[in-house]
């Protein structure tokens, strides 16, 4: 909880006006971590009236993992942690038990290799 009521507002507070927030997510796998970050910052700069961009550059050395990432198709066995209403917000239903990344989460969050 103090990561999501003082830290990351303070770094939105303190971010420079238009250059936004970077963020960096090493071993971001197939994705999970960097999509509940952005989730995190979203909410957060929504709550503070922050409008400028938020960048999640998610890196991690597996191409297979980063490709399923970008993809941002999960089944609900890995979004077991995601509440009901984050589900309902930021992901959409494109088959029974699949979800997609909203799109605009997934703007949020560049994949690379690294």
């Amino acid at each position: 909880m103090f990561c999501i009521s003082i830290v990351i507002p303070k770094l939105l507070a303190e971010a420079v006006r238009k250059e936004g927030v970077r963020i960096w997510v090493t071993g971001c796998a197939t994705g999970e971590e960097a999509y509940s970050i952005a989730i995190l910052f979203h909410e957060a700069a929504q709550e503070c009236g922050f409008t400028e961009k938020i960048s999640i550059f998610a890196t991690d050395a597996h191409a297979g993992s980063l490709r399923i990432a970008a993809n941002g198709v999960y089944d609900i066995s890995r979004l077991g942690q995601i509440s009901p209403e984050h589900r309902e917000r930021y992901f959409q239903e494109i088959a029974p038990d699949q979800f997609k990344v909203s799109p605009e989460l997934r703007r949020m969050v560049v994949f690379a290799l690294h």
